[in-house]
């Protein structure tokens, strides 16, 4: 129940691959809550145009919602396309 301000570094997210069917199958959804605006994406898709959102979800619904998600999200998760980051070895979320 104590929250120990862990980091996640994710690097080479372009090169995310799936098991099976699922990178046609898998779609991402999103709405603006007006009527007729729903749209979505396929894996495939979504990985062409930012190939770091697909493992931002993925982490952000593993998480309690709760309102520290934002915050755990924002703070504590980097999400890199390729391997060249500017990051510390020592890294230590601004709380």
């Amino acid at each position: 129940s104590v929250d120990m301000g862990g980091c996640l570094v994710v690097i080479n997210a372009n090169q995310t691959v799936l098991s099976g069917k699922k990178a046609e199958r898998k779609v991402y959804f999103r709405h603006s809550g007006r009527p007729g605006s729903m749209k979505s994406r396929t894996f495939n898709e979504q990985q062409a145009i930012d190939p770091t959102r697909p493992i931002y979800l993925a982490v952000k619904r593993m998480l309690p919602k709760n309102k520290m998600q934002d915050k755990r999200m924002n703070n504590r998760v980097h999400i890199f396309a390729d391997s060249s980051h500017n990051l510390t070895q020592n890294l230590i979320p601004a709380n």
